[in-house]
């Protein structure tokens, strides 16, 4: 019983440990390459797992740490957390990196081309 309900928070888990290092890994990725590329942040993936749990606690009578209320209240609480964090972590990453360390992305390809006089594709 107690298994099932700890795969489920597992994968929950996972989710919101990884939400946590979105920013992070965003920032790096933008200051590395000068580019970004879509991340997930829906709660659409921690919230069925949390769901599952908590129902799976719930039928069967689950006390203590696996307690529907703890594993709702914990769960929740901490995916709402990691929202957070990453709404108000990321711009001042942003800004500790790009004002006040003067880290700057390397220039995009197209903007090397131009620099260089070269436009477009150019096949013959």
């Amino acid at each position: 019983d107690q298994a099932l309900i700890l795969v489920f928070l597992f994968f929950a888990m996972v989710k919101i440990v990884w939400l946590f290092g979105v920013p992070y890994a965003m920032t790096y990725e933008y200051l590395k390459h000068g580019k970004t590329h879509g991340w997930s942040i829906m709660p659409l993936f921690e919230v069925p797992p949390l769901l599952l749990a908590i129902l799976g606690a719930y039928k069967t009578n689950q006390t203590g740490w696996l307690s529907p209320g703890n594993i709702a209240l914990w769960g929740f609480g901490l995916s709402l957390l990691a929202h957070l964090h990453l709404l108000f972590i990321w711009p001042v990453i942003g800004i500790v990196c790009i004002k006040i360390l003067r880290i700057t992305p390397p220039p995009d390809d197209e903007d090397e081309d131009q620099e260089n006089g070269i436009q477009g594709n150019h096949e013959s």
